[in-house]
């Protein structure tokens, strides 16, 4: 067993740590001597005890092998003698055996006990030897049976007999696994139980108010939920559990049958007492959650539970060495950090220190009396009781303290919470946003008055559901499905109805569905606000980008993004034509009449073209391309009809007559036909024939027609693209593509150093099929795309590149961020994404340094997918930059719903930018919207110092263009 029993019986925690660690010192510093004659404990009265320690005699068996008659004639030199009070000997795993001769001067024959006050004592071997040789013995122990015990007794009581005027020799054999403490008294049988009786009554009383105690604590943990009192309440109830089993009551009153029970409960007590006690000291002093402390006491936490889980597993020397170790630390902890606290005028934390120190201070006083250092006394034997008792009903009443403070602090939270319901109140009735709240049905059930401004009419009075006052039926049917799948949406874009003459409202919504605690019932929280001023300058950039300022006109990116929808949707056989004008002499009227009779000349030209398309074709869309360039695409007629089309065209054009200040200003037009079948994807050469074809006109002698078909052409270039699937196969499978990077710099950086890597750059493709042939991505990507093989490209890119960075560490470490294009292709194959996490993985790429670039068009083209491909990389820290903006302005109203971190900013828009007042302006748009959504623009193309100045103007943050840098191997 491991710990020594205090004499008024009150144990304590502290006693199992102390006599752990006093028993191996005492050993030492108390070392028995050698006597060459046994003392007698001389009986010449009638006391009621008598103290044996001086005259204890103490032999080690360390054969483990001797027996009572061994010892009966072994020579008292041989035997040691205890020199001081206190007959301790740690940990041993040999018998001891004791020796005592007592002599009896009284005149008759006396009845006595002897007394070993100690109950966790696994062994006792118990013989009463007269002079005449008459022998008595007993066995005992907690390895046996409690009602084995000769006298039915917590400790350890022997009885025998001195005839009068006679010795007797008392001789005991103690083995234990624990601690041996042997204190030793012989009593009066008489008067033993007599003596005994008023430290029953004092045990009873403070086992009693221990429980009185922890019933009460428990009581405040039921009613206010506070884990502190909870924890104090267990911890004083194993306190309890951990006296009665160092005091043997639990053994004699619980478990008389289980010796093995017995053995164990004192470890397993003291394990959950100190458990309890770090925990009660946690919850009770209030410690923060980010303190230091906080962490030392989570730390002790897991240190008493493995402590505890060691007195189920570990042998019982090392459980009991463990726990004492444990329960010392525990003890320590507590006492130092209320002492810490206390210095930062914690007043719980010096409840506690008072607290604590008066129990442990009463503790060792027991301690010292039990162990023989300081004298019994009646103070000594209650006092430390007493102690025990008033510390730990001062921690009750700091405990009880706490529910004062609760109180109060509960009061000043409800008038807080007063307060802020009535700033609530006033934030609701004033809100710039509308709230409201519909039930299960969807109907408006409250709202507040900004609500009521913002959709007219009476929702609420004429019973409407929020579904009824959206403008498209799909929306509505859209929004309640999200809401049954997610719960919640927000920030979604809705045009709601209009009341009586009032126009419809933009608004953005969001809901959030919730369950009525009282009712059960399903309701939605949500709010609407006004964002006509946001869908308003949507459109004026959407007209923007896509028709030309000056005429009304589409632009041309808006006539190749028109012309590579329909072509692609072509069936084999379908006829389409080009037509485009190319005003001769517009220059020399810029010159004579000046700019502003220019622009009206064109205004006037545009409306003549749109008009002359328009009357001989149902479906076409007009474009103005350049500065004296319209171009049409026009479906559905044959080529006859697309000539004379053509030829009416150049006719009205060389009718016309501008009249400017009396004079008639004439004009001529060359037209340019091209007559295409079936699909095509090279938009840009479609255009290109035909200003080819109205070049010829001009070098023919000017105002004609010239008509080019593209049927042979279309099939060559179908054949090209066709063979570049085998090239394409060839060159990932031989290693011919070629890596190169580009510099991204920051537009108020310097120039970097000729041999440094840069900090940002985009990886570049190049097919190399031999050394000095180095084929463009504009030849080859179209196949690419067309025939599936974007996603081995792209795997091919990423695993170079990642391998490049594994083999090349100290150059990794030199740039932050590495751009790489993903194509649509990839993004929308799920087997793709997986492949390039795992490489991610295990090339042990940081996503930081990464960002993933995607086209506009590609990003629009597949929401769902694109938010799952950058929901997944951004997880591994990845960025991203959304390439070729400003190609399709479709994007705006999802661009905040992406997440990307990059704007660039499409390179025909930039190349003209100093020059072209449409392109600095819409530049300067994206740039503005960007700045709001705290995105990075980057312009592509930069190719001269004026531009750089002219995006430094704007507030372009990343610049990137053969002026910045040419693109090097990597």
């Amino acid at each position: 067993m491991s710990q020594p029993l205090i004499k008024s019986m009150q144990p304590s925690v502290a006693l199992m740590v102390a006599v752990s660690f006093l028993l191996f010192a005492m050993s030492v510093c108390a070392t028995p001597k050698n006597t060459p004659k046994h003392e007698k404990l001389i009986i010449s009265e009638s006391n009621q005890v008598f103290q044996v320690n001086q005259v204890l005699y103490v032999y080690e068996d360390e054969s483990t092998e001797l027996g009572v008659n061994d010892l009966v004639d072994m020579p008292a030199q041989q035997w040691m003698r205890v020199t001081r009070s206190m007959p301790g000997y740690g940990f041993s795993s040999r018998p001891l055996w004791f020796s005592i001769t007592v002599e009896n001067t009284l005149p008759k024959e006396q009845s006595f006990y002897l007394e070993i006050d100690y109950a966790a004592l696994d062994h006792i071997e118990f013989y009463s030897i007269t002079e005449d040789g008459r022998r008595s013995s007993y066995i005992a122990g907690d390895r046996y049976p409690y009602y084995e015990r000769p006298i039915h007794y917590p400790s350890f009581l022997f009885p025998f007999s001195i005839e009068a005027k006679k010795t007797s020799r008392l001789l005991f054999k103690i083995e234990s696994e624990g601690p041996m403490v042997v204190p030793t008294r012989v009593w009066f049988e008489h008067t033993f139980r007599q003596a005994k009786q008023s430290n029953f009554l004092a045990y009873g009383a403070f086992v009693g108010a221990m429980l009185v105690m922890s019933l009460y604590n428990f009581g405040l943990f039921a009613a206010l939920r506070e884990k502190s009192y909870l924890f104090y309440s267990l911890f004083s109830l194993c306190y309890v559990g951990l006296s009665l089993s160092i005091e043997g009551v639990a053994y004699q009153v619980l478990w008389q049958d289980y010796p093995a029970l017995q053995r164990r409960s004192i470890l397993t007590f003291g394990a959950l007492t100190s458990l309890f006690l770090i925990l009660f000291t946690r919850y009770f002093l209030g410690i923060k959650q980010d303190s230091r402390i906080r962490t030392v006491l989570q730390l002790f936490t897991i240190v008493a539970l493995l402590n505890l889980i060691g007195t189920f597993t570990l042998p019982y020397t090392a459980s009991a060495i463990l726990q004492a170790g444990v329960m010392l630390c525990v003890i320590i902890a507590s006492v130092a950090i209320s002492a810490l606290l206390w210095r930062r005028s914690q007043q719980l934390a010096r409840l506690f220190l008072i607290s604590w120190l008066l129990f442990f201070i009463s503790v060792a006083t027991n301690l010292l009396t039990a162990i023989g250092i300081a004298p019994y006394s009646a103070f000594n034997e209650y006092g430390s009781m007493v102690g025990a008792v008033v510390g730990l009903v001062l921690l009750s009443l700091a405990l009880g303290n706490r529910i004062n403070t609760a109180k109060r602090d509960k009061d000043l939270a409800k008038q807080e919470a007063v307060r802020n319901l009535r700033r609530f109140e006033a934030l609701y009735e004033h809100s710039l946003e509308g709230i409201f709240l519909l039930d299960e049905d969807w109907l408006i059930i409250e709202a507040n008055p900004r609500f009521r401004q913002l959709i007219p009419g009476d929702p609420i009075g004429q019973f409407l559901p929020l579904t009824a006052l959206l403008s498209s039926s799909s929306k509505a049917k859209e929004l309640q499905q999200r809401m049954a799948e997610e719960h919640e949406v927000r920030n979604i874009e809705a045009l709601f109805k209009a009341s009586g003459k009032e126009p419809e409202t933009w608004l953005a919504l969001s809901l959030k569905q919730k369950v009525d605690p009282k009712t059960g019932t399903t309701l939605y929280e949500g709010s609407v606000a006004d964002i006509n001023a946001v869908k308003a300058f949507e459109r004026k950039l959407t007209n923007l980008a896509l028709q030309d300022p000056l005429t009304g006109l589409l632009n041309r990116r808006t006539l190749e993004s028109q012309m590579k929808e329909q072509l692609s949707i072509a069936r084999d056989g379908t006829l389409s034509g080009v037509i485009l004008l190319d005003v001769d002499q517009f220059r020399v009227v810029n010159k004579l009449y000046g700019h502003t009779v220019g622009d009206n000349l064109l205004r006037r030209v545009a409306d003549i073209f749109q008009r002359c398309i328009s009357q001989h074709a149902s479906k076409h869309c007009s474009a103005r391309i350049a500065g004296d360039e319209f171009c049409s695409f026009v479906q559905s007629l044959d080529p006859d009809q697309l000539e004379a089309l053509a030829e009416e065209l150049r006719k009205r054009i060389d009718e016309f007559m501008l009249v400017h200040e009396d004079k008639d200003i004439h004009v001529e037009g060359c037209v340019g036909l091209v007559i295409i079948e079936g699909q095509k994807t090279d938009i840009n050469s479609l255009i290109a024939t035909a200003q080819h074809a109205c070049k010829q006109a001009k070098q023919q002698g000017r105002n004609r027609v010239n008509v080019v078909y593209d049927k042979e052409d279309s099939l060559k270039k179908s054949r090209e693209q066709a063979t570049w699937i085998e090239r394409i196969r060839f060159a990932v499978n031989n290693k011919k593509f070629a890596l190169q990077i580009q510099e991204i710099r920051p537009i108020r950086q310097h120039a970097k150093q000729n041999d440094a890597l840069p900090a940002h750059f985009e990886v570049l493709l190049r097919m190399a099929l031999d050394d000095n042939d180095r084929v463009s991505p504009t030849e080859f990507l179209p196949a690419a795309e067309r025939y599936g093989l974007m996603p081995l490209i792209d795997r091919y890119v990423f695993e170079t590149f990642f391998e490049w960075m594994h083999a090349h560490p100290e150059k990794t470490a030199a740039f932050d961020c590495a751009s790489i294009n993903v194509s649509m292709q990839s993004i929308a194959d799920s087997s793709f994404r997986d492949w390039l996490v795992k490489q991610f993985r295990e090339k042990n790429v940081s996503g930081k340094q990464i960002c993933l670039e995607f086209t506009e068009s590609v990003a629009m083209s597949s929401l769902s997918d694109t938010h799952a491909f950058i929901q997944t990389f951004k997880e591994l820290g990845c960025r991203f930059a959304l390439d070729d903006f400003g190609t399709g302005f479709s994007s705006y109203a999802q661009l905040k719903d992406l997440g990307v971190d990059y704007v660039k900013i499409d390179g025909v828009f930039v190349r003209n930018i100093v020059s072209n007042s449409v392109d600095h302006t819409l530049v300067k748009s994206i740039a503005e919207v960007a700045q709001a959504m705290q995105l990075e623009t980057i312009a592509e193309y930069v190719e001269n110092q004026r531009i750089v100045d002219t995006l430094k103007e704007i507030g372009i943050d990343h610049i990137q263009g053969y002026f910045v840098h040419k693109p090097e191997p990597l």
